[in-house]
């Protein structure tokens, strides 16, 4: 089925049960194969970085075809579990949230504020480094703002590096500065800016 957004969403998408944890072992661990591929592909296609744990009206686990939601938090939960091959039941909020760490700790995704938000990486940040590296020295651009990164004008419009959230150019601002192809500054208008080595 093709969503508004040109999404291809996969058969399992309208079936029924799996919006609702599987209890059989085996199908539980098919149904987080599943969710997880769906969640990085569906991400990815959008431009989706980040995931609110409590937002029910994302398009990619609502289908109002078949009035079925899957609430984003045990969602998230199905990927850190496939990331970290966990197999934990059923979790109350507390315990999901412990598995969600462990999937920040595989790279996978970022907690973004009070583990409500989290930023999903369906590229690595050492990969978002790569790109915004490469485009600079494409482009022939030693020096960046970082505003321009979270933008969605100027030269970097239609790139892949273009509306990052700040959230995401934080750490590949560091991931940069670490490998020492880039160092931060400030302007003499005070706006943060990246030096390209």
């Amino acid at each position: 089925m093709s969503g508004n957004n040109g999404f291809d969403f996969p058969e399992f998408w309208e079936y029924p049960p799996y919006y609702t944890v599987q209890p059989v072992a085996e199908t539980f661990h098919k149904q987080k194969e599943l969710w997880c591929g769906l969640i990085l592909r569906y991400c990815k296609h959008t431009r989706t970085f980040i995931i609110d744990v409590h937002d029910e009206d994302l398009a990619l686990f609502r289908n109002k075809k078949i009035d079925r939601t899957y609430i984003v938090l045990c969602a998230c939960i199905v990927l850190a579990q496939l990331i970290c091959g966990l197999d934990v039941g059923h979790l109350d909020r507390g315990e999901k949230r412990v598995f969600l760490d462990a999937l920040v700790e595989d790279g996978k995704a970022i907690w973004v504020d009070k583990k409500d938000t989290c930023l999903i990486l369906w590229k690595s940040v050492d990969e978002w480094a790569d790109s915004v590296y490469s485009w600079c020295k494409n482009m022939a651009e030693s020096v960046i703002l970082v505003d321009d990164l979270c933008g969605h004008d100027g030269e970097m419009q239609g790139s892949d590096i273009s509306g990052l959230p700040m959230a995401l150019v934080v750490p590949v601002i560091a991931c940069l500065e670490k490998s020492g192809r880039a160092k931060k500054f400030k302007s003499k208008t005070g706006e943060a800016g990246l030096k390209i080595f």
